[in-house]
């Protein structure tokens, strides 16, 4: 079966390396032109010379600010030459302090997680729903979150993705009518600069190793087809049997 996707320029936060290095390649080798946004430029630059691919841009952005979104938006599409039909909220942090982090992590651990893992993801979809709205578009929306986000809270990493699964599922009902679809995909440990880039064996993954950063792109992919159009809110779980373990 031919998975189509529903969308031909896509924005990918965190582009620059792990998982959304991964998406970006991934729907360029489907046709779709993409722009990488990331806070460091040399990091886009050597993820632009990597992929090498004339459909691929670049925008150094920290997502953590929010002004003049609907102009940043505009700013991008020039660069492609056509309106932005998908955005992928991939840009994320963990700065974990290990086991129950409730107990032991700082006010500006949970503030610098928040503003990156929900606050800017929520201020993104809200403006990028609007702009596609005024612009009659029907797009997509897709938030990466995590599996730690569907077990009970132990940390401001996990709360905050936790919150972007339930955040995903209630913005998603107020625009399905509009054409713009918003889903999510939360993937197990995966092999990315947020894990230290590891990979190979992982007992805690009913696979028994730790997911390529590839795989969830494929998964982001579906999610972003046509298939995945009737999908709404929904955040789909891709975490190598991490649930059907614990």
């Amino acid at each position: 079966m031919e998975i189509k996707l529903r969308c031909s320029n896509v924005v990918v936060t965190g582009g620059g390396s792990g998982i959304g290095f991964a998406i970006a390649r991934a729907l360029i080798a489907e046709g779709a032109k993409v722009t990488i946004i990331g806070r460091n430029t040399e990091k886009l630059e050597r993820a632009k010379a990597e992929i090498n691919n004339t459909n691929l841009f670049i925008y150094p952005w920290d997502v953590q600010n929010s002004d003049n979104l609907p102009q940043r938006f505009i700013d991008i599409a020039s660069k492609s030459g056509q309106v932005i039909d998908g955005f992928v909220n991939n840009a994320g942090i963990y700065k974990g302090v290990g086991g129950w982090g409730v107990w032991k992590e700082t006010d500006e651990i949970w503030d610098s997680t928040f503003n990156i893992n929900l606050k800017a993801p929520i201020f993104i979809t809200r403006a990028m729903a609007t702009y596609m709205h005024d612009n009659k578009i029907h797009g997509n929306i897709c938030n990466v979150s995590s599996v730690t986000g569907t077990r009970e809270i132990t940390s401001a990493y996990g709360a905050s993705k936790l919150s972007l699964i339930s955040m995903t599922k209630g913005m998603a009902r107020e625009v399905a009518n509009m054409g713009i679809v918003i889903n999510g995909v939360a993937p197990g440990v995966t092999s990315s600069e947020i894990n230290g880039n590891r990979t190979g064996v992982y007992k805690a993954h009913a696979i028994g190793r730790i997911i390529e950063a590839e795989e969830i792109a494929k998964c982001v992919l579906f999610m972003m087809s046509e298939v995945g159009s009737i999908i709404i809110g929904d955040t789909l779980i891709a975490d190598g049997g991490y649930l059907s373990v614990h």
